[in-house]
């Protein structure tokens, strides 16, 4: 979708996200017509869906949002439309993921900005020392590091609960 957009900006055509979505749905089922038999094919052009029809439903209350306000009614958005499938595959519905896209949403655009300043430093000075690489390496391993690090705690408190069992 994003080629599409770049296309139509280079020929100065005006862009249309149904559109698009459409052309990217045709292009996906036809490089690979087993992809629309995951739920993940589903939940992404729902998601989309979710963004260019319900979203904008919400334009009257528009100029009364601010930024945080917006990205909560695109995660509520996105959540309603891939609800079904979320269900149907999964059989429960994560509500605290409404809240983690409002958080995650604006982390991801750091991530990004920084891996493409990572690509960008590499092209122009390729040295091995890189400081964006090593913040992004920070970024991206600390959800790893906290996940060691409640293992560990788990571990720990089995271990001592074992040792507290009395044996007769």
């Amino acid at each position: 979708m994003f080629a599409i957009m770049c296309v139509a900006q280079m020929w100065r055509k005006s862009y249309d996200t149904l559109t698009a979505l459409a052309i990217a749905l045709f292009v996906t089922t036809l490089f690979n017509p087993f992809s629309s038999l995951q739920a993940g094919f589903y939940m992404t052009y729902l998601a989309i869906i979710g963004l260019a029809i319900v979203a904008p439903s919400f334009s009257p209350f528009k100029k009364k949002m601010n930024k945080l306000l917006s990205g909560l009614v695109a995660s509520i958005s996105v959540n309603i439309t891939t609800m079904p499938i979320v269900m149907n595959s999964y059989y429960q519905l994560p509500i605290w993921g409404v809240l983690l896209n409002v958080i995650l949403v604006p982390g991801m655009t750091v991530i990004i900005g920084l891996g493409i300043c990572t690509i960008v430093w590499q092209i122009l000075i390729p040295i091995r020392i890189n400081v964006f690489a090593g913040i992004l390496h920070l970024i991206l391993l600390l959800p790893l590091q906290q996940q060691r690090l409640r293992q560990l705690a788990l571990y720990s408190q089995l271990l001592q609960l074992i040792r507290n069992l009395k044996f007769r």
